[in-house]
């Protein structure tokens, strides 16, 4: 498995508004739409945290046609765009959803070779970087573990400083404090090893 990252270019509205604004978007899905005219994209994206105000940003950006609010809590936004990459996304290997993109940069698992997608985005001046990363056995979340944890992300409780207290993470998740802790405990005991491989 290869974990790919690129900086997006300027004018990306994603890019864009999270250089600008402090907040990880995570693109649940996508879809490049190219045609002799043109191209555009729709994109399904959860903003964490969720910040209302940052609709306003990307309502206005130039590169935006429309946008949808799915919900609210968290933040969940389908937006139709022009992609100044989707050409080359929809030629090559593109991003999988999920993938996040935070201070303007993308990062993203990629299962296959990423030199077709690296030759492509060097030549709109692109720079993609990848990392071999092997992921060991039984890492992977399950789907309770990762609700619960992308609950926590979205009410602060891994903000700086917390924005939620455990007990209070717990009583709005309808579960026991120590039942929490130790969901928690476990999920950080298989993320915080990848974060120590891909940073390391």
């Amino acid at each position: 498995m290869m974990v790919c990252s690129s900086e997006l270019p300027r004018g990306c509205w994603l890019g864009d508004l999270t250089r600008a604004r402090s907040l990880r978007a995570r693109v649940v899905s996508i879809f490049f739409h190219v045609h002799e005219n043109g191209s555009c994209s729709t994109s399904r994206v959860i903003l964490l945290p969720s910040k209302p105000d940052a609709l306003e940003l990307i309502i206005s950006h130039e590169a935006v046609d429309e946008v949808i609010v799915e919900n609210e809590r968290p933040l969940t936004i389908l937006v139709r765009h022009t992609c100044p990459l989707a050409d080359v996304f929809a030629a090559a290997a593109h991003p999988t959803p999920p993938f996040t993109v935070q201070a303007g940069r993308a990062e993203w698992d990629h299962a296959g070779d990423g030199e077709e997608l690296r030759r492509m985005l060097r030549d709109r001046g692109l720079r993609i970087t990848v990392r071999r990363v092997r992921r060991g056995r039984g890492r992977e979340l399950t789907p309770r573990q990762r609700e619960i944890l992308l609950r926590a992300i979205e009410e602060g409780y891994y903000d700086f400083p917390r924005r939620i207290t455990l007990s209070e993470l717990a009583d709005k998740l309808g579960i026991s404090k120590s039942y929490l802790s130790e969901t928690l405990a476990k999920v950080e005991s298989k993320l915080l090893p990848e974060i120590l491989i891909l940073h390391g």
